[in-house]
């Protein structure tokens, strides 16, 4: 990406992963990066892939004995602890979720009775970390939020008390960058429900004035970005063009951004969205037109604002997942 937004694909790009992915049209987490020790991590139907990510020019060379097994059937989203060393996979057949360490050189093993299983789950994804790395949550197209304590030391799982949740018609969740706080989209009555957890327990209480309201058009709510800094959330909508924008900078509440439902037109599945590391732009991937599309995000109310040029085609097939890196 060059300073004013536009898209230019690596050489060497796509870069195979070992095995078809799982990704099915949602809101995919189902490629992370760590910056530190500069790896990616992409999921397939049973394996993880794991790269690692050139310092000049971003192109990935895949890390010896890529892909491991995930341990589950469409290993769909992932997330990766602070220290580079542990990664979890929610694998969306299976209703189970891998839990993996990560040794020096990328190759993945499995921890101590993974992988761990969702009770009564169905279409387990998106699973994201919480309380400084201690609570783990999953969520599933059952309506249900999962979530469980993590052993800091051998990584085995736990389910809280009363594990799973209802949480209303979901496709997906977000931690926020401060890792205190989720964000549930529930499309039976297109809100957004706001979860804190507790330090001891794990179990999850709404914040004062959740569930809010979203205004979107349609029920999908589906792709989820924070800036950096926390201050504001945008989100897509999978089953009409727009994007949503939020301020949450007041303890985590959310209040529209001045024109949200911002519309998108000519455009078909939006699946996910993340925004770069300077807050400067919101990038979107539309993986019903094999589009990308990039947004100027900078003005001082935060309202997404079509680059020239966006939204750039690519081959990239029904893609749905997306991380940003340097």
């Amino acid at each position: 990406m060059d300073d004013a937004g536009a898209l230019m694909e690596i050489d060497g790009s796509p870069y195979p992963t070992g095995e078809n992915t799982a990704g099915f049209g949602g809101d995919a987490t189902s490629v992370t990066i760590h910056r530190g020790t500069r790896r990616l991590f992409a999921t397939s139907i049973t394996t993880v892939a794991v790269f690692d990510i050139d310092p000049v020019n971003g192109s990935l060379d895949t890390v010896d004995g890529s892909p491991f097994p995930s341990g589950g059937e469409d290993s769909y989203g992932i997330v990766i602890n602070e220290a580079g060393t542990r990664v979890f996979v929610a694998n969306y057949e299976s209703y189970d979720i891998g839990v993996l360490d990560v040794d020096e050189n990328g190759a993945l093993s499995h921890v101590d009775a993974s992988p761990f299983d969702a009770p009564d789950g169905g279409n387990v994804d998106t699973p994201q970390l919480l309380n400084n790395e201690t609570v783990l949550t999953a969520n599933d197209e059952s309506d249900r939020l999962y979530v469980y304590l993590i052993d800091d030391q051998t990584g085995r799982l736990t389910g809280v008390a009363g594990s799973p949740f209802d949480s209303g018609d979901t496709f997906t969740s977000r931690a926020d960058p401060s890792g205190t706080r989720l964000y549930v989209p529930n499309g039976d009555d297109r809100t957004i429900i706001v979860y804190e957890f507790d330090d001891v327990t794990g179990i999850p209480s709404e914040i004062p004035g959740s569930p809010f309201t979203t205004g979107a058009t349609h029920d999908n709510i589906n792709g989820m970005a924070f800036t950096p800094d926390g201050s504001r959330l945008y989100m897509g909508n999978y089953g009409t063009g727009e994007i949503l924008a939020f301020d949450v900078s007041n303890a985590g509440a959310l209040t529209s951004i001045t024109g949200s439902p911002f519309p998108v037109a000519d455009v078909n599945g939006m699946s996910s969205l993340g925004v770069t590391r300077d807050a400067a732009f919101l990038v979107v991937i539309f993986d019903r037109n094999d589009e990308i599309g990039v947004y100027s995000i900078t003005s001082d109310a935060g309202a997404p604002v079509q680059v020239p040029g966006s939204p750039f085609s690519f081959d990239i097939g029904s893609a749905t997942g997306l991380v940003i890196g340097e």
